[in-house]
């Protein structure tokens, strides 16, 4: 898997911070994971602005995003997850933006809550109207994707 930074339109690999932040998160140690990844940040944007250079952060956002994810920091690591694709998007381009970690862990994130919602939708629909799961599948299975989004709540 390459990892690239970019800093004024030169591409150079993946930091030893960014390796050590890594190995923090692989073995579940993330609290040290946070503060490598909150340093690289804090460094990227120092470095920006004494040289006035542009240096892409996808890669650590979107590693600062994941740690806060593991520690239940859900407020802060999944805007962080989503800046890291904007931040992807807007270096690399839509079309190699889809090739990186962050886009990969939005899609997840969105299928994941995607399915909370569905779920929480058919018991409060079952609920409310009486039916049981059993009915309610064998409702909704006849019904195309509108159909089932604009179903009476």
């Amino acid at each position: 898997m390459k990892i690239c930074v970019r800093v004024a339109g030169t591409t150079l690999d993946a930091s030893v911070w960014n390796q050590l932040g890594v190995h923090f998160l692989h073995n579940k140690m993330y609290l040290d994971a946070l503060i490598i990844c909150e340093h690289m940040l804090h460094t990227i944007s120092n470095v920006e602005s004494k040289q006035d250079v542009s240096i892409h952060k996808g890669l650590p956002l979107h590693n600062l995003g994941v740690t806060q994810v593991n520690l239940k920091n859900y407020d802060e690591g999944i805007p962080n997850i989503l800046r890291a694709y904007e931040e992807d998007i807007e270096t690399l381009g839509q079309s190699e933006a889809e090739k990186q970690l962050a886009y990969k862990v939005k899609e997840g994130l969105f299928d994941f809550v995607s399915r909370v919602v569905d779920n929480n939708f058919l018991k409060e629909f079952n609920q409310s109207s009486g039916l049981t799961v059993k009915d309610t599948m064998s409702v909704m299975q006849n019904m195309n994707e509108a159909e089932k989004l604009f179903s009476p709540r």
